[in-house]
């Protein structure tokens, strides 16, 4: 079963890498391979403690991360968000589309980036 294992989570790995690259491309530079798994690896964590444990779920967090920051500490919706995931008594599916709704709508479509240091 490990085997098997092993391959999925590397698969895994490679589709979220493909999608920050594609998504993402300033992000991934900066971060590199080695950068892109060590996030995918803490929203993996992250999203357990919350029970968010599908793939998509998982994405969304790591879209989210990328955005907002890891705690979401760029968005005026950071309480409110923490608040949705802890709500693990809700579905995992209606807590990530209610969280990825609401960032959405406040950023209006607006990617959130940091200015690079001078």
């Amino acid at each position: 079963m490990a085997p098997f294992q092993r391959r999925v989570m590397a698969a895994f790995f490679d589709r979220m890498a493909a999608m920050v690259a594609q998504d993402f491309p300033a992000e991934h530079r900066a971060l590199g391979p080695g950068g892109v798994r060590a996030l995918v690896e803490r929203m993996i964590a992250w999203g357990a403690e919350h029970r968010v444990v599908t793939e998509g779920g998982v994405a969304v967090l790591l879209t989210l991360a990328l955005q907002y920051g890891e705690g979401f500490e760029r968005s005026p919706d950071r309480a409110w968000a923490l608040r949705e995931l802890a709500e693990v008594a809700r579905p995992e599916s209606a807590r990530i589309e209610s969280l990825l709704r609401r960032m959405a709508q406040r950023a209006q479509g607006r990617v959130v980036v940091i200015a690079p240091e001078e």
